[in-house]
């Protein structure tokens, strides 16, 4: 796939600018209403489970008990595709705000 479809199956926009997780279980009660801040903290809350349950599986898998080694490679796969996302995603915050405040 190329990047701007990976974007697009990551994330999609509905209703204007409310965001809802279309990989995975989707959690839209994190995400509806509230302020930007709100959503923002919704999404770090749902990188950092996803980075925990990635976690898990590992040290399941490595304690020996019985997981799948595609259900690890999955999830963690998405935490580190969550978490690059989120990085690109602060990247351009940054740069907008700094070109901002160049303008002003």
């Amino acid at each position: 796939m190329n990047k701007i479809s990976d974007f697009n199956n990551f994330f999609s926009i509905k209703d204007g600018f409310q965001w809802g997780i279309s990989v995975g279980e989707k959690n839209k009660e994190n995400h509806q209403g509230g302020s930007f801040g709100d959503q923002l903290i919704g999404f770090i809350k749902e990188i950092n489970n996803s980075q925990n349950q990635a976690s898990n599986l590992q040290n399941d898998y490595i304690a020996g008990k019985k997981v799948e080694p595609h259900e690890l490679m999955m999830s963690m796969e998405k935490a580190g595709m969550m978490l690059n996302l989120s990085v690109h995603v602060k990247d351009h915050l940054v740069k907008t705000w700094n070109d901002l405040t160049k303008m002003a």
